[in-house]
C-alpha cells in the first residue's frame, strides 16, 4: 500500500483577490480532485496577514507530484491560481503516523 503524502503550499495573494480565492476554491477542488482522485482532503488555512497555507492529504507521493506538475493545466485550476501573487513554497511530506477523530 502506497503511503499517504502532506503536500503543503505556501503562498501570498494579489491584493484584492482574498475573497475570490476563497470562493472559487470548492470548483478548484472539484476539478482537482476529478483529475486526480488520489486527493483525499485539503485545507486552506492563513498563517499571518499576507501568507497564506494549502494542506493536501494524497494517497502517494506520487500523485501528489503528479498533481502538483500537471493541475494548473485544468481550466478551472488555472483561473484559481491567477489569485495567488507569489508561491513561497511547495513541500512533500511522507505521513508517518495518521489518526482521525
Amino acid at each position: 500500500m502506497a503511503q499517504e503524502t502532506i503536500e503543503m503550499v505556501q503562498f501570498t495573494v494579489k491584493p484584492g483577490a482574498e475573497a475570490a480565492l476563497v470562493s472559487e476554491r470548492p470548483a478548484m477542488v472539484e476539478a482537482v480532485k476529478a483529475e486526480f482522485p488520489g486527493m483525499l482532503t485539503a485545507r486552506l488555512a492563513k498563517l499571518d496577514e499576507t501568507t497564506w497555507l494549502e494542506l493536501i492529504v494524497w494517497e502517494s507521493r506520487e500523485e501528489a507530484q503528479t498533481a502538483t506538475e500537471k493541475a494548473h493545466e485544468i481550466p478551472v485550476v488555472a483561473a484559481w491560481l491567477s489569485h495567488i501573487a507569489q508561491v513561497l513554497g511547495i513541500e512533500h511530506a511522507d505521513v508517518v503516523v495518521a489518526e482521525s477523530r
